[in-house]
């Protein structure tokens, strides 16, 4: 495991209050200087670990982490973060600190030696973001803009004229752009210019009747049409469960376009596809059952997810259902999609001259964990992270952990 993977193990452990893996990282008998703003300095693992309980034990405080730089010697590593903490003194006023850490490689494992914080000077917006899901929606969308390409297919840009890099994401099967957790947009929206939009078949976009009308290649010129639209010429891109196949195939055919790619929950079709253990599941994202809408995007959500992860998030997926009648992803879209999905083959060993990441939950029901396993082999120059207790809905169940993982991945790229 390189040093970049250690450390990103160390900052979820602290930020999940795992002290057996942050031990780890932390030699007991070993004298560490941490050095915080306005604070005493700490000098041992215990002092070390007071402190973040302290934190933690506060259910209102919590901490965003972005990785800046990386750099790795022999016995020596240094790392740079950017963390944006919440205390509970104000909901929307956050502290900004820019965190600087030495290891060393003792008996060849990784130890935290030296750590320092300091306050960054954050303009006063920045420091009011608002978690608030009305008050989010009333920030992001001050300045977007929204349009159908030529080709029927209808996009958001929040911020058209940000000078961050596009993040153009691409949803799964059925999923229009307001199928996206929102705050998880939010917290990728802190460093990218974010542009979603609806495959054809959902929410605002063109609705084609016939099965034939609905392929992976097809879906990729979709995108690329607004692409061009907006005049985009090189730019990241995320791709989710079906979308993660059109990013593929995107890749495929535009490769000159992309700055890096990620693959989420997603597979590389052909010979090296796994069907799901119980194949009923399938069935379910087609035909759900119920007699209300509620009902069958449940019935949809438990076939991807474990019921007791479904209740959990409950009230976060009903907020990105779309009730609008004329935005329904109708039955026609849904064979399409369905079909296309299904039918996608491109497990011939590939080599692309972009960073790529390939990611997935550990238990993922519709879209098994092997399936990220086989994309990453397929693509010869791609990295394979699992991020662990989470099933296909990662942008539900783990915003903040896969959201920083991917920021840090592409900032990085």
């Amino acid at each position: 495991m390189t040093f970049k993977d250690e450390f990103i193990n160390f900052l979820i452990s602290v930020s999940n209050r795992d002290w057996e893996t942050t031990e780890k990282y932390l030699e007991k008998d070993l004298p560490i200087n941490i050095l915080l703003p306005n604070k005493l300095p700490i000098h041992s693992f215990y002092e070390f670990k007071k402190s973040q309980e302290e934190f933690f034990n506060n259910p209102n405080n919590s901490f965003d982490y972005i990785i800046i730089d990386i750099k790795e010697w022999d016995e020596y590593a240094f790392a740079i973060t950017h963390n944006k903490i919440k205390l509970d003194s104000n909901n929307t006023d956050y502290i900004h600190l820019q965190i600087c850490f030495l290891f060393k490689k003792i008996s060849n494992n990784w130890k935290l030696v030296f750590n320092q914080n300091s306050i960054l000077p954050i303009e006063s917006k920045l420091q009011k973001r608002q978690e608030n899901d009305k008050l989010f929606e009333a920030n992001i969308t001050s300045e977007m803009t929204e349009k159908k390409t030529t080709r029927g297919i209808y996009y958001r840009d929040w911020s058209p004229n940000s000078s961050k890099p596009p993040l153009v994401l691409v949803r799964g099967y059925s999923g229009s752009s307001d199928s996206w957790h929102k705050p998880f947009l939010d917290f990728l929206a802190n460093n990218f210019r974010i542009i979603i939009f609806d495959n054809r078949g959902t929410g605002r976009s063109i609705k084609p009747k016939y099965v034939c009308d609905y392929s992976i290649a097809t879906m990729a010129e979709d995108l690329k049409s607004v692409v061009n639209d907006l005049g985009l010429k090189k730019f990241n891109l995320l791709g989710f469960s079906m979308g993660g196949c059109i990013a593929h195939e995107y890749a495929h055919l535009y490769p000159d376009d992309l700055l890096a790619m990620t693959l989420l929950s997603t597979h590389a079709g052909g010979k090296s596809y796994v069907l799901p253990n119980e194949i009923n599941r399938l069935r379910m994202l087609q035909r759900p059952s119920g007699k209300t809408l509620l009902d069958k995007a449940i019935c949809m959500w438990e076939a991807c997810n474990t019921k007791e992860s479904v209740e959990k998030h409950i009230d976060e997926l009903k907020q990105s259902i779309d009730t609008n009648p004329e935005n329904l992803t109708s039955i026609d879209a849904m064979n399409g999609q369905m079909a296309a999905y299904l039918a996608f083959d491109r497990d011939d060993e590939v080599s692309f001259k972009f960073p790529i990441l390939v990611c997935t939950g550990d238990n993922d029901l519709i879209t098994p964990l092997q399936n990220s396993i086989n994309l990453s082999n397929v693509i010869k120059n791609s990295e394979l992270k699992i991020i662990e207790n989470c099933g296909h809905l990662v942008d539900f169940e783990k915003p903040k952990i896969s959201a920083s993982l991917f920021t840090e991945f592409f900032m990085i790229s």
